[in-house]
């Protein structure tokens, strides 16, 4: 489906190597895109989604708007733990 695609097309994107300014712009459309399409708990590679933004969230090389970032997205699939 198409939003597979993206899926992949992201996961791919954030999983090489690019600046930090391409890559908040990569996180920042996925963060829009997970506050509009629901994903369930068996969804579409979740599991390797929820662990990149994980690790975008703990890693302090990360900028912090790439790190809070990475937390909105974590929070709006219920992802995330204080």
């Amino acid at each position: 489906s198409d939003i597979d695609t993206y899926i992949d097309i992201i996961l791919s994107l954030l999983t090489s190597f690019y600046t930090q300014e391409i890559k908040t712009f990569i996180i920042d459309s996925f963060q829009k895109f997970t506050l509009y399409v629901p994903f369930d708990k068996n969804g579409y590679k979740r599991e390797e989604i929820v662990d990149l933004f994980k690790d975008f969230a703990d890693n302090d090389t990360e900028s912090e708007v790439i790190r809070q970032k990475s937390i909105e997205v974590l929070k709006n699939m219920n992802e995330y733990e204080d």
